[in-house]
């Protein structure tokens, strides 16, 4: 089963894994472990199958439009205008969203070029999304979402590229005939793949599938990227899924928002992780007209050395403004300046720490939510922060406790409500989710609509209400 799917059983699948496995042994393998090895290992339909359900158990993933605003600032301020004026001559453009489970990145990326560029008469531009889920594939082409696939999205962009319907959302069609939707499997199928256009690709996503595969599929698959990518086009990862690799045909790039992958022809570069010294520093392009995420903007942020002499509080406002702009870079540079005059400051650790996870420096950022927890050791936005970081790794188990205790230390504290009602969700949990969800809307409907829902997001109170009432 090892070379055929590659996947590792992550803490949170185990239960599911162990039953569905329990329960196929009986019905295949005749109560026989053996037997059902050889159906795996085996090239029939039958073998095939299996091996397509437990995939599906140890790989269901979660997308919703914009993921990660951040990394969508950057492709649409930097890396997307590079693309194009590389391309300018041919007037072409061809995106491969790797994993693309139910549709929304790839046509986060489609609305993102029609802001960018409005009229695309003249360009040939392909977006290209592939799953190994043909379900979720099916789901993708339908085009239509509830309305948890809209968190922390600008209410413009639902108004503006999708209609009501009886289950949903459902996306112009405009839009959706902008996207190329096929099977694959990053594991077994060779690329590039000319028929469906995987070869000569400008730019990559292949975020937060990694988490699923163990070290050395994922060795595996990279020069597969690279093959596919053309000289000079762009990776694009979840944060640190690529820490301890090596790199290859690979060269780092280090942006404030994000680290991407550059493939360059020429000598083999190790991993960041391994050698930091090494990443260049990318040189941003002119802006493009502004896309409006649902991050707020402020200016005037500097923080100098009369700063330095101000109030802790004070500080850390000039901090989030720097995180509202995304300037992760500026949050640790500042952050660590200002923990030299006021040590153990709670606020300024985890501001640190939430850009560093950011820029995928997780070790660190994990330090940083340890050290403010010796600060307080009954603040909660520590814990919150140390769970999330838990959640993107893949402990789940560890999160959730991190999450319960978030609550303990204060009732009324909503997002651990929240993002635990979440895990509940995709864990199968219904029951559980519900009771979590509601609670966390009793707690949100005590705050201003408008406040931020969570001290490390974008998105306001009004907002996550109207998400979980719908959910609900």
């Amino acid at each position: 089963m090892g070379k055929d799917i590659g996947l590792r059983v992550r803490e949170q699948n185990r239960a599911a894994f162990h039953k569905v496995v329990e329960e196929r042994v009986r019905t295949l393998g005749g109560g026989r472990v053996e037997a059902y090895g050889e159906i795996l290992a085996s090239d029939t339909e039958t073998g095939e199958k299996e091996r397509e359900r437990l995939t599906r158990i140890l790989s269901v993933g979660e997308s919703y439009f914009f993921r990660d605003t951040g990394q969508f600032e950057l492709l649409r301020e930097t890396i997307l205008p590079d693309l194009m004026a590389r391309n300018a001559e041919k007037a072409s453009l061809r995106i491969w969203s790797a994993g693309c489970a139910t549709g929304e990145e790839p046509y986060s990326l489609a609305i993102l070029l029609d802001e960018m560029l409005p009229d695309q008469r003249g360009w040939k531009i392909e977006i290209i999304g592939t799953d190994i889920h043909e379900a979720s594939l099916e789901q993708a082409k339908r085009g239509v979402y509830r309305e948890w696939s809209f968190r922390g999205v600008a209410q413009r962009y639902r108004d503006g590229y999708f209609e009501k319907a009886e289950e949903g959302w459902s996306l112009r069609p405009d839009i959706r005939s902008r996207v190329q939707f096929r099977a694959a499997n990053l594991i077994r199928d060779a690329f590039p793949d000319p028929r469906w256009y995987l070869s000569q690709v400008d730019l990559i996503l292949c975020r937060n599938v990694f988490i699923y595969f163990d070290r050395k599929v994922v060795a595996d698959v990279l020069p597969k990227f690279a093959d596919t990518l053309k000289d000079g086009g762009y990776l694009m990862m979840g944060h640190a899924e690529l820490y301890d690799q090596d790199l290859g045909r690979f060269h780092v790039r280090v942006f404030p928002r994000s680290v991407l992958y550059q493939h360059v022809s020429g000598s083999p570069l190790k991993g960041l992780a391994e050698d930091p010294g090494k990443a260049v520093q990318a040189i941003p392009i002119k802006k493009k007209q502004k896309i409006e995420l649902s991050v707020a903007r402020r200016t005037n942020h500097t923080v100098g050395s009369q700063a330095l002499e101000a109030k802790p509080e004070i500080l850390t406002d000039k901090l989030q403004s720097l995180l509202a702009e995304g300037d992760y870079q500026g949050v640790i540079t500042a952050g660590l300046d200002l923990l030299r005059s006021h040590p153990g400051n709670v606020r300024v650790c985890c501001l640190v720490g939430f850009a560093r996870a950011n820029v995928g420096d997780y070790p660190k950022a994990i330090e940083d939510c340890q050290k403010a927890i010796e600060g307080d050791a009954f603040d909660k936005e520590p814990y919150y922060l140390l769970a999330h970081l838990y959640e993107e790794q893949g402990l789940i188990d560890r999160a959730k406790e991190l999450y319960r205790k978030c609550i303990y230390l204060d009732p009324k504290f909503a997002p651990p409500y929240m993002q635990l009602g979440m895990i509940y969700e995709k864990e199968g949990d219904t029951k559980r989710a519900r009771r979590t969800f509601q609670s966390a809307l009793k707690q949100l409907k005590n705050m201003r609509p408008d406040d931020l829902a969570d001290p490390f997001g974008d998105d306001r109170v009004k907002d996550r209400v109207e998400q979980i009432e719908n959910w609900l």
